[in-house]
């Protein structure tokens, strides 16, 4: 299966939605997600770290859905399903987290001796328990675990949605929802451009992401992909080069290794913060935040 045949395909909410319809589309986007996975588990010939990959999209979009229209679900069975699908994404995890440190370390490495190189890699397969020495036949084992533990967790997720309330759903919850990632999205570009705040720098990533799932379900995104997109990405990046870091520290690293190491960490990540606050004043650097986002919803509602 081609890669563009993995990715789900949304069914945008429009201006005259109802709960109803929110929540058939979510019930779409987790029917694509459990068919892909079953496959997948079934034996289909299918890139399965793609796969994850693709699954672990789809929860970050039902998560933006659930935040979308969070203020007109009741809390707790609301909660529940947005726990759901954090721990579905989560389960599938330790798999490909482990693969982008990987990557990400060969990418710094590049510019080091060959022998540091070698040893650093060395420690970070060691501290992340890395399979060895078949990495690719074992990889693929233990991905096709996680997935098959996936398959329970979709189940309970398509229980979920039918057991949540949407009928109380309405336009004005979809644009409080929105107003509120906007402004979470805000406050993180405001805080990070104050300084290398590690955690703001984490939920502006977190909440840049929100805003451009929201306007996927909301069929707004073309106009802001080519800022929010790229925004996520260098935010996960910077994400990416934190976690690495952190996990080498922790690998007892030899020190001549990560002082040699440690400037081209460091010089990549302020390069991804100085393109990180560029893209975030595009998107947020304007005389009324507020009055942006009244906007975008009215644009959704047309004109309303």
């Amino acid at each position: 299966m081609r890669v563009w045949d993995m990715k789900s395909r949304l069914c945008a909410l429009s201006a005259d939605t109802t709960g109803f319809l929110a929540q058939a589309n979510a019930r779409d986007l987790v029917g694509q997600g459990h068919r892909r996975l079953r496959s997948s588990v079934g034996g289909g010939e299918q890139d399965l770290e793609e796969v994850v990959h693709q699954t672990r999209v789809d929860m970050k979009r039902l998560r933006a859905l659930w935040y979308l229209i969070r203020p007109g679900l009741a809390d707790e069975p609301g909660e529940r399903l947005h726990r759901a699908c954090r721990e579905l994404a989560q389960g599938l995890g330790s798999t490909r987290d482990r693969q982008v440190m990987q990557t990400t370390l060969a990418s710094l490495a590049q510019s080091l001796p060959a022998e540091v190189a070698r040893h650093l890699t060395a420690a970070l397969v060691d501290t992340t328990t890395a399979p060895a020495p078949l990495p690719v036949l074992e990889l693929e084992l233990e991905l096709e675990l996680e997935l098959e533990q996936a398959l329970e967790r979709y189940r309970q997720l398509e229980q979920l949605l039918a057991e949540v309330e949407f009928a109380t759903v309405r336009r004005v919850h979809i644009r409080q929802g929105l107003e509120q990632s906007f402004g979470k999205g805000v406050s993180g570009y405001r805080r990070s451009r104050k300084g290398d705040d590690m955690e703001a720098l984490h939920r502006w990533r977190k909440w840049a992401k929100v805003l451009l799932y929201q306007l996927e379900w909301l069929d707004l995104s073309p106009g802001w992909t080519s800022v929010l997109k790229p925004l996520g990405s260098c935010l996960g990046d910077i994400h990416d080069l934190d976690v690495l870091a952190g996990q080498l520290r922790l690998a007892g690293v030899a020190a001549d290794d990560l002082a040699l190491l440690e400037p081209v960490l460091a010089q990549t990540r302020q390069q991804r913060v100085e393109r990180a606050l560029h893209l975030g004043q595009r998107a947020y650097e304007c005389k009324s935040p507020a009055r942006r986002c009244r906007r975008l919803y009215q644009r959704w509602n047309g004109g309303d």
